[in-house]
C-alpha cells in the first residue's frame, strides 16, 4: 500500500473555511465554496501587473520581481526582495528585505524591515490576524470590521486606553530606533495664526 503524504491545514481564501491537503498539492478545489485554491507558493521574477494575487501559499519576489496589484492575499507569508506596489494581507510574517521597495498598506502579524529598504507609502497594521477574524465572521455568521478579500485592509480599531501601541523591529533606520509605532495617530493640536501687531 503506497503511504499518503503529510496533510496540512489550510484557509480557503474566498470563504475561509479551514480544510486539510495533502503536503504536495499545488492547487485544489474548496470543500465548502467549491472554488478553485492555489496552494502552492508564488514567486515573481519578472514584471507581474495583476488584479489581485491570492494564494494559500508564501508570495516570494524576488530582487528583479515587480508586484502591481490591487490586492495581495498569502497565508503562508510574503518575502519582498525587489519591488511591491499593493495593499498586502499576511497570514505570517512580511520581511522586507534590504534595497526592496514598497509602496501600499499591509496587514499581518509580524513584520520584518530591514536595514536599506525603502517603504514609499501605507498603512502598515500589525499585529494583525485578519485571516482569522475573517473566517471566524464567516462561520459566524457576523461581521469583524475586516473588509473582505479584494478590499484594501481595514483600519485597526482604536486602542483600550492604557495599552501599548503596537510595533515592529526596524534595523539601522536613523538613530536605530528600536521599534516605530504603527497604532493610529494621535490627534494634531489646533494651532491659530499669530496676530499681527500693527505699529
Amino acid at each position: 500500500m503506497a503511504k499518503q503524504g503529510t496533510q496540512r491545514a489550510i484557509r480557503c481564501y474566498h470563504c475561509r473555511h479551514q480544510f486539510e491537503v495533502g503536503g504536495r498539492a499545488m492547487t485544489t478545489s474548496c470543500p465548502k465554496c467549491s472554488k478553485p485554491l492555489l496552494v502552492d507558493d508564488v514567486e515573481v521574477k519578472t514584471l507581474e501587473a495583476v488584479r489581485k494575487i491570492q494564494t494559500c501559499g508564501r508570495l516570494v519576489v524576488r530582487k528583479k520581481g515587480h508586484v502591481i496589484a490591487q490586492l495581495v492575499e498569502a497565508h503562508g507569508g510574503i518575502d519582498v526582495e525587489g519591488i511591491m506596489e499593493a495593499n498586502a494581507l499576511s497570514g505570517a510574517t512580511v520581511r522586507i528585505a534590504a534595497k526592496a521597495v514598497w509602496k501600499g498598506g499591509c496587514n499581518a502579524p509580524s513584520v520584518i524591515i530591514e536595514d536599506g529598504c525603502r517603504i514609499a507609502g501605507g498603512y502598515f497594521v500589525v499585529p494583525d490576524n485578519s485571516v482569522v477574524l475573517q473566517a471566524a465572521a464567516a462561520a459566524n455568521g457576523t461581521e469583524t470590521g475586516v473588509e473582505a478579500a479584494g478590499d484594501a485592509p481595514a483600519q485597526p480599531a482604536p486602542a483600550a486606553p492604557g495599552s501599548p501601541a503596537p510595533s515592529v523591529s526596524v534595523a539601522g533606520l536613523r538613530g536605530d530606533l528600536p521599534a516605530v509605532p504603527l497604532g493610529p495617530r494621535p490627534p494634531q493640536k489646533s494651532q491659530s495664526p499669530s496676530s499681527r501687531v500693527r505699529r
